[in-house]
């Protein structure tokens, strides 16, 4: 059937198609757990690195609680932004070299000569500090040329020099934090990451923080997970690529003026801090998951090719079978019309020696025998050209409606003609009563003879006998054609009606071996069956199944 190729080709891409979705589900499904693994364990990562940068600013947040009692402390290392204002880290003035510095501060404790040697930048500051007045009044005609950190220390030796001076300390504590700046965007009450350096928290006016160093910090972060089981022997934790920052480089202060500093640029910006887990182990096992899935994929795209490929290759083989059949169909056929005539001839020929010679004993049954030779072998290429005309799909039956009785009539001449040995016909007298049925009269009487002539080849008696029978069966005729032949066995019994089959035991009796062929062929025209109903040594019966003549 030329449709069972296509079927199965679409039930194939069908299979591969399910297979597809089912190899897509099973990679989303080994994605999400590992995702989910590489999730929990940033996560927790992420979780520890928030615990080490509390415990830092913590510390931190300590120190500038100190600072805010004692403002001239160290103060290294932090950040303090409150009302606007930097306090730390404090700014730096324009005032270089220990030297000068070291002079500024000795005039401040009462050496009125020290100042003398300093020269260079700093020459400006003898002619602005050497003024009389109190080492408050030197101090801060000095400061504009200090470095804060130097400041602070000034600060503290002119406390010592004049210990009662309140004003001082106010003095030292305004000066030191007299830088307005914005307060950059960072979320109250988190911890964030500010320009990449500063560990910060903002509440109400404020920011503080402190500087981190984020390479330790997570050197140390690492060596907990470890120690914890987080990570194993060959991963590491990275910053996310969300969570150090955009790369912002503003500042957050400018250098010191005369008579106080200013900020420039834009306001800072900040982002949160979350860690990444980088795992070979789970990069290699996603890495086999998707290489597993396309070798899947690839697979089932090359079944599917070499499915499309059989089908094409089907499709190729049965249009060249079909043109080999052409071409032998139309040979058959040549070959066939051709010998019609010279065995018409023969015919003619023979039949006029059996007349002209009659019964002379010199030609005993010489005529007869070569018009019976001849008749038989009219009779195989009538069968050869009708079953290629029926295979080819030439032939449209012309139905018309024949009576059951007429067949009998058929019969017993068809016997007188292409019979040599007399053949006993046995025939339903109760067959007339059974009506008529649709048949082309020509293809069913071929039918019949094929089968009268296969009784009277294989059957060894003198006389074979043949019998016919029928019935109806709802919408149906049924026939039954008998033999008394040697029968035909069970496993051959479909083979027979195969063209060109012929039984191993049959092959001295002539015959092409299409006789049954051609009969099942007609049968099947006419909308009907033809098949063996029994068999055995006593005989055969064929049953010949006919649609009804429409009322």
């Amino acid at each position: 059937m030329k449709w069972v190729p296509r079927i199965g080709l679409l039930v194939l891409l069908v299979a591969l198609a399910a297979f597809e979705a089912l190899f897509m589900a099973e990679r989303a499904r080994g994605h999400e757990a590992l995702t989910a693994e590489r999730t929990l364990r940033s996560t927790r990562a992420t979780e520890l690195l928030h615990e080490e940068l509390q415990r830092q600013f913590d510390v931190a947040d300590t120190r500038l609680e100190a600072l805010e009692t004692l403002p001239l402390l160290e103060e290294d290392g932090l950040l303090w932004i409150a009302n606007g204002v930097q306090r730390f880290p404090r700014v730096a003035g324009v005032l270089k070299g220990d030297d000068s510095v070291e002079a500024l501060g000795k005039f401040i404790d009462g050496d009125e000569r020290a100042l003398d040697a300093v020269s260079g930048e700093a020459g400006s500051l003898s002619s602005a500090v050497k003024k009389k007045g109190s080492a408050q009044d030197r101090l801060f005609r000095g400061w504009p040329w200090l470095e804060r950190k130097q400041a602070a220390e000034l600060c503290v030796r002119a406390q010592r020099a004049e210990p009662r001076d309140t004003e001082l300390v106010a003095r030292c504590q305004r000066a030191l934090a007299g830088v307005e700046v914005k307060l950059p965007t960072v979320s109250k009450d988190q911890l964030v990451l500010l320009d990449e350096r500063w560990l910060v928290r903002a509440s109400e006016g404020e920011l503080r923080g402190v500087e981190l160093n984020f390479e330790a910090t997570l050197a140390r972060v690492s060596e907990l997970l470890a120690r914890r089981a987080v990570i194993e022997a060959g991963e590491t934790v990275s910053p996310s690529p969300s969570g150090r920052g955009s790369g912002v480089r503003e500042r957050i202060v400018s250098s010191a003026t005369d008579g106080g500093t200013e900020v420039t640029g834009a306001s800072p910006s900040a982002s949160p801090l979350e860690l990444i887990l980088i795992s070979p182990r789970l990069d290699a096992a996603e890495s086999a998951l998707t290489s597993a899935f396309w070798w899947k994929s690839l697979l089932l795209a090359l079944t599917a090719l070499l499915g499309v490929a059989v089908v094409l290759l089907m499709r190729l083989a049965e249009a060249r079978e079909r043109a080999t059949l052409a071409l032998q169909r139309d040979f058959i056929s040549t070959v066939s019309h051709e010998l019609r005539t010279p065995l018409a001839a023969i015919r003619v020929l023979a039949e006029t020696l059996e007349r002209k010679l009659g019964t002379a004993p010199a030609a005993k049954d010489y005529p007869k025998r070569l018009v019976a030779a001849v008749d038989g072998l009219g009779f195989l290429v009538e069968n050869i050209l009708s079953f290629n005309r029926i295979e080819s799909g030439r032939v449209e039956p012309k139905r018309e409606s024949l009576s059951l009785a007429s067949l009998e009539t058929m019969l017993r001449e068809d016997i007188a003609l292409v019979v040599e040995r007399p053949v006993a016909l046995d025939f339903d007298a109760g067959l007339s009563a059974l009506g008529s049925i649709d048949a082309d009269v020509t293809l069913l009487r071929i039918l019949v003879l094929n089968l009268l002539r296969n009784t009277w080849k294989y059957s060894q008696r003198d006389a074979p006998k043949f019998s016919v029978r029928g019935r109806v069966e709802g919408s149906e005729v049924v026939l039954t054609f008998a033999d008394d032949g040697p029968g035909i066995p069970a496993d051959a019994r479909e083979r027979v009606f195969e063209p060109f089959h012929r039984q191993p035991e049959a092959s001295n009796v002539k015959g092409s071996g299409l006789g049954l062929a051609l009969a099942r062929r007609i049968a099947e025209l006419h909308r009907g069956t033809l098949r063996i109903s029994a068999s055995s040594s006593g005989g055969t019966t064929f049953e010949l199944r006919l649609p009804r003549a429409s009322a």
